[in-house]
């Protein structure tokens, strides 16, 4: 790509705004940034210079004066991709400039698999993906890798064994970018998740968690209207270690929040039942898990008193943790996302709700509701390279 001017500060932050409440007028964005109009009509002038944002028609004004012409993101100036990667499934989403999905396809999990033949796999979708959406290659603004934590942002590598040995320590961001011939981030999958709720139109208020239970456990905590990040990984519920809990983890420590609430915990549990196990024709591999997780869900809705019991356990050590978080952050609401949620969403929404209710203060507890967003990490990654990219102008059509 041929050097161009990038677009950040006041420009960044309209292009936001435009993505998530658009069409807007230059009085609206005005009016909710809270900047002087003189910075945003230099902004919005260099945006329209640029290609990257479109007026639409003028909407009359209820009294006197000029009418409103409404702006919006150019929606083919450039595109995004997320790759949410799973033991079982990968999913991976286009979004255009405007950060609708137009495009998306599924391929088979990384669990076990060579990390050089996974990312050719998925890079050779996401090529497909450009030519069914018509987007030019030179016209994808970046990709994410989203995945559990925790990460090593620095070299762009996992940390997590979820994948496998090959996988842990894998330079993924740097491999995966020499073959979409675009820049890579890792991002973690609750903070994907996270940044689709605050496009909900029934996002909760700013402070609020959203705890993403795939095959491991996450969270991602918004303040003011942004993620906390931290230093990186930031409020990483997962490993963090239960007090009185002794159940080796994966880490390396005992008693952490996925080992003893994590959808391997629960599966390894239901497993030192014979009975339930053989009952639910439990696989017990690795890449098999949310698949054992959801016949035991099935089975404690179907009223199953021994599968019951095994989620219980998961559901309240997890309540535990969420409301060490709530009290921590001043939370005022936790989204349950991800699949393991939509599978067991009755028991763990009431066990968190109830850790949460003994620990609040006299005010009032914070609200539990369950995310209804669908590929969130995936489109979710896709928003953040979007949102955290410095955008170059539009390439010239030829």
């Amino acid at each position: 790509m041929s050097p161009h001017r990038t677009h950040g500060g006041t420009a960044a932050k309209i292009l936001d705004l435009l993505r998530r409440d658009g069409p807007l007028s230059h009085f609206d964005l005005v009016a909710r940034t809270g900047l002087a109009p003189g910075t945003i009509s230099e902004a919005v002038r260099a945006l329209l210079v640029d290609h990257l944002l479109a007026q639409g028609e003028a909407v009359p004004k209820a009294g006197p004066g000029r009418s409103r012409r409404l702006l919006r993101v150019a929606e083919d100036a450039w595109g995004a991709v997320g790759v949410h990667a799973g033991a079982t499934a990968t999913v991976i989403a286009l979004l255009d400039f405007a950060g609708r999905r137009i495009a998306w396809s599924a391929v088979p999990g990384i669990c076990g698999s060579d990390p050089d033949a996974s990312l050719s796999r998925i890079a050779e979708h996401v090529e497909s993906l450009l030519h069914s959406a018509d987007l030019p290659r030179d016209r994808l603004l970046g990709a994410a890798f989203v995945a559990p934590g925790p990460h090593d942002l620095e070299r762009g590598a996992l940390l997590t064994a979820d994948f496998g040995p090959a996988w842990s320590g894998y330079p993924v961001a740097g491999s995966l970018a020499d073959a979409v011939g675009a820049p890579v981030r890792i991002e973690h999958e609750a903070d994907a998740a996270a940044l689709v709720e605050l496009r909900s139109s029934c996002r909760p208020a700013d402070g609020f968690a959203v705890v993403y239970m795939g095959t491991s456990i996450g969270c991602s905590v918004i303040a003011d209207g942004e993620v906390y990040r931290g230093g990186g990984n930031a409020a990483a519920i997962g490993h963090v270690p239960l007090p009185g809990a002794r159940t080796p983890c994966t880490c390396g420590r005992r008693g952490c929040v996925e080992a003893e609430a994590g959808p391997a915990a629960v599966v390894a549990q239901a497993e030192q039942n014979p009975a339930l196990a053989e009952r639910l024709e439990l696989s017990g591999s690795t890449a098999a898990v949310l698949a054992d997780f959801d016949r035991i869900a099935r089975a404690c809705r179907a009223g199953d008193r021994a599968a019951a019991a095994v989620l219980e356990a998961s559901a309240r050590n997890l309540g535990r943790a969420v409301a060490v978080v709530a009290e921590l952050f001043g939370i005022d609401a936790i989204v349950l996302a991800g699949p393991a949620f939509k599978a067991a969403a009755p028991m763990y929404r009431e066990h968190v709700a109830v850790a949460l209710k003994s620990r609040a203060r006299p005010s009032r507890a914070p609200d539990v509701r369950l995310s209804h967003q669908t590929d969130a990490a995936a489109i979710g990654g896709a928003l953040r390279v979007l949102h955290a990219t410095p955008v170059p102008t539009r390439p010239r059509d030829d």
